[in-house]
């Protein structure tokens, strides 16, 4: 009787573990069924750029007197998923107000260009603008002047894995307030500010190599660069003043990205033979340790 219920119990351990071999095979089969691969899909994206934007309103004892409005020019701008590479020039620019504001220069070149097609994997959308011989001057008192600028603005890669990156360049850069010369770097650092305050200025800002960077980094992600933006918040001299922007060498991208989607195959031939013997194989130990355990 002993050995009759000694039976039943090794019997009843056993089959626990065949059920938890036999789990562990169906789990691993699932597992197999279900991996493949998936690639990430950037689904839209867009770039522009200009070269010069001036909006800037001038005032005489306050009351306003001519406002100065320049572009953007010239304009090059493109929308994804359909590839584009997009270049506009401007053989050379000149406006002003007078001797209250003014503003020259040579060849203006601006440039867009992506190779998103809605296809999986990396993609990259990115712009550029550029000038030759640039010269900026307000009041009689602020002088600028650069032999050539660029900028340059582009964002790369797929979902989870987009990166930006964005440059200024200036050549030949020579500042100065009231005669006195202001040394700029070559190649800025993003969001450099040149502090004009120690010479007395007040209402007016310079900015090198403007960076803004929008998105989440991980489905979406943009950047806009200015090379060079000039403010004037009421900056006054004498009885004239001045309000506005001027905008210099702007560039900027962006792009959105989806995850792929993840295919599950079919098991092959072979995979399905391998499963059924190994079935096969745990019926067959299962029958001769029951034929054992009542021996």
């Amino acid at each position: 009787m002993n050995k009759f219920i000694s039976g039943i119990l090794l019997q009843n351990i056993y089959w626990q573990g065949v059920r938890r071999q036999r789990f562990s095979l169906i789990l691993g089969i699932a597992l197999l069924a279900v991996s493949g691969a998936g690639q990430a899909t950037v689904i839209g994206g867009s770039s522009s750029s200009y070269v010069v934007g001036v909006n800037v309103s001038a005032t005489l004892l306050g009351i306003p007197l001519v406002d100065l409005s320049v572009g953007p020019t010239p304009v090059s701008s493109g929308t994804a998923p359909t590839p584009y590479d997009v270049s506009n020039s401007v053989v050379s620019l000149n406006a002003g107000l007078g001797s209250t504001l003014g503003i020259g220069a040579g060849l203006l070149n601006a440039d867009a260009s992506s190779n998103i097609d809605g296809s999986d994997g990396p993609k990259f959308a990115s712009a550029s603008a550029s000038v030759l011989d640039i010269g900026i001057g307000a009041l009689g008192l602020i002088s600028l002047n650069l032999e050539a600028v660029a900028s340059t603005a582009s964002v790369s890669g797929d979902f989870g894995a987009l990166a930006a990156a964005g440059e200024t360049t200036l050549a030949g850069a020579a500042l100065s307030i009231a005669g006195t010369p202001i040394a700029l770097i070559d190649i800025p650092a993003p969001n450099t500010v040149v502090d004009l305050s120690v010479l007395g200025l007040v209402g007016v800002s310079l900015l090198l190599n403007e960076q803004i960077l929008t998105g989440d980094g991980v489905s979406n992600l943009g950047l806009a660069v200015n090379a060079i933006h000039l403010s004037f918040n009421a900056f006054v001299l004498g009885i004239a003043s001045l309000t506005g922007d001027i905008i210099i060498s702007h560039a900027q991208a962006q792009i959105a990205a989806m995850p792929g989607q993840v295919a599950a195959p079919i098991p092959e031939p072979g995979t399905l033979a391998l499963i059924s013997s190994g079935f096969a194989i745990l019926g067959w130990k299962a029958r001769r340790k029951t034929a054992a355990s009542f021996a």
